[in-house]
Protein backbone atom coordinates (compact mmCIF):
# COMPACT_ATOMS: atom_id res chain seq x y z
CA UNK A 1 0.00 0.00 0.00
CA UNK A 2 1.43 3.23 -1.08
CA UNK A 3 2.37 6.04 1.77
CA UNK A 4 1.13 8.63 -0.52
CA UNK A 5 -1.54 8.57 -3.11
CA UNK A 6 -2.08 11.66 -5.92
CA UNK A 7 -5.61 12.43 -5.95
CA UNK A 8 -6.57 15.96 -7.47
CA UNK A 9 -6.77 18.32 -4.13
CA UNK A 10 -2.49 17.76 -4.30
CA UNK A 11 -3.19 19.91 -7.64
CA UNK A 12 -1.65 23.04 -8.27
CA UNK A 13 -3.70 23.57 -12.15
CA UNK A 14 0.02 23.46 -13.39
CA UNK A 15 1.05 19.85 -15.45
CA UNK A 16 4.53 20.41 -14.97
CA UNK A 17 4.54 20.95 -11.69
CA UNK A 18 1.83 18.67 -10.79
CA UNK A 19 3.45 16.24 -13.05
CA UNK A 20 6.97 16.72 -10.46
CA UNK A 21 4.47 16.77 -7.43
CA UNK A 22 3.67 12.97 -8.83
CA UNK A 23 7.11 12.08 -9.19
CA UNK A 24 8.28 13.07 -5.68
CA UNK A 25 5.12 10.69 -4.29
CA UNK A 26 6.24 7.69 -6.58
CA UNK A 27 9.82 8.90 -4.91
CA UNK A 28 8.55 8.20 -1.80
CA UNK A 29 6.08 5.20 -2.00
CA UNK A 30 9.70 3.73 -3.35
CA UNK A 31 11.35 4.63 -0.54
CA UNK A 32 8.50 3.53 1.78
CA UNK A 33 8.63 0.13 0.00
CA UNK A 34 12.78 -0.48 0.16
CA UNK A 35 12.35 -0.19 3.94
CA UNK A 36 9.40 -2.62 4.08
CA UNK A 37 11.76 -4.92 2.46
CA UNK A 38 14.59 -4.23 4.85
CA UNK A 39 16.57 -3.32 1.63
CA UNK A 40 20.43 -3.55 2.33
CA UNK A 41 21.17 0.25 3.46
CA UNK A 42 23.57 1.04 0.52
CA UNK A 43 21.02 0.67 -1.67
CA UNK A 44 18.42 2.35 0.50
CA UNK A 45 21.15 5.20 0.04
CA UNK A 46 20.42 5.24 -3.11
CA UNK A 47 16.56 5.54 -2.98
CA UNK A 48 17.32 8.78 -0.43
CA UNK A 49 19.77 10.08 -2.86
CA UNK A 50 17.86 9.85 -6.19
CA UNK A 51 14.97 11.05 -3.85
CA UNK A 52 17.07 13.99 -2.79
CA UNK A 53 18.24 14.99 -6.27
CA UNK A 54 15.27 14.78 -7.89
CA UNK A 55 13.66 17.23 -4.39
CA UNK A 56 16.37 19.17 -5.93
CA UNK A 57 15.52 19.48 -9.70
CA UNK A 58 11.86 19.88 -8.53
CA UNK A 59 12.24 22.79 -6.37
CA UNK A 60 14.94 24.64 -8.67
CA UNK A 61 11.85 24.23 -11.74
CA UNK A 62 9.38 25.41 -9.82
CA UNK A 63 11.08 28.38 -8.39
CA UNK A 64 11.69 29.54 -12.10
CA UNK A 65 8.04 29.00 -12.96
CA UNK A 66 7.01 31.19 -10.29
CA UNK A 67 9.79 33.96 -10.47
CA UNK A 68 8.37 34.16 -14.32
CA UNK A 69 4.87 34.58 -12.99
CA UNK A 70 6.50 37.09 -10.12
CA UNK A 71 5.18 35.49 -7.45
CA UNK A 72 5.43 37.76 -4.07
CA UNK A 73 6.54 35.12 -1.95
CA UNK A 74 9.24 33.41 -4.13
CA UNK A 75 11.66 34.21 -1.47
CA UNK A 76 9.58 32.71 1.61
CA UNK A 77 9.02 29.72 -0.35
CA UNK A 78 12.71 29.52 -1.27
CA UNK A 79 13.94 29.24 2.11
CA UNK A 80 11.23 26.68 2.96
CA UNK A 81 13.09 24.13 0.00
CA UNK A 82 16.23 24.91 1.52
CA UNK A 83 15.26 23.96 4.71
CA UNK A 84 13.66 20.41 3.77
CA UNK A 85 16.66 19.98 0.97
CA UNK A 86 18.77 20.53 4.15
CA UNK A 87 17.17 17.93 6.35
CA UNK A 88 16.85 15.35 3.68
CA UNK A 89 20.46 15.60 2.65
CA UNK A 90 21.54 15.44 6.87
CA UNK A 91 19.37 11.78 6.78
CA UNK A 92 21.22 10.59 3.14
CA UNK A 93 25.20 11.41 4.73
CA UNK A 94 23.84 10.14 8.25
CA UNK A 95 22.61 7.10 6.12
CA UNK A 96 25.91 6.37 4.08
CA UNK A 97 27.96 7.24 7.18
CA UNK A 98 26.48 4.91 9.36
CA UNK A 99 24.77 2.42 7.39
CA UNK A 100 21.77 3.61 9.35
CA UNK A 101 18.77 2.03 8.76
CA UNK A 102 15.68 4.81 7.99
CA UNK A 103 13.64 5.09 10.30
CA UNK A 104 9.72 5.00 10.22
CA UNK A 105 10.00 8.24 11.83
CA UNK A 106 12.08 10.29 9.57
CA UNK A 107 9.78 8.44 6.60
CA UNK A 108 6.98 10.20 8.52
CA UNK A 109 8.60 13.79 8.97
CA UNK A 110 9.36 13.33 4.59
CA UNK A 111 5.76 12.04 3.80
CA UNK A 112 3.96 14.62 6.13
CA UNK A 113 6.42 17.58 4.83
CA UNK A 114 6.12 16.50 1.41
CA UNK A 115 1.83 16.52 2.06
CA UNK A 116 1.85 19.19 3.73
CA UNK A 117 3.93 21.57 1.33
CA UNK A 118 2.00 20.76 -1.55
CA UNK A 119 -1.29 21.40 0.13
CA UNK A 120 -0.58 24.25 2.49
CA UNK A 121 2.46 26.09 0.74
CA UNK A 122 2.07 25.70 -3.09
CA UNK A 123 -1.42 25.74 -3.40
CA UNK A 124 -0.71 29.76 -2.27
CA UNK A 125 1.02 30.14 -5.45
CA UNK A 126 -1.64 28.18 -7.68
CA UNK A 127 -3.36 31.80 -8.56
CA UNK A 128 -0.49 33.00 -9.55
CA UNK A 129 -0.04 30.10 -12.97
Amino acid sequence: MPLLTWTEEYSVNHSRIDDQHKTLFDLLNTLHASMLERTDPKKLAGVVDELVNYTKYHFTTEENILAEKNFPHLKKHQQEHEKFVQKITEIKERIERTNMVLSLEVLLFMQDWIKNHVLTNDKKYAPYL
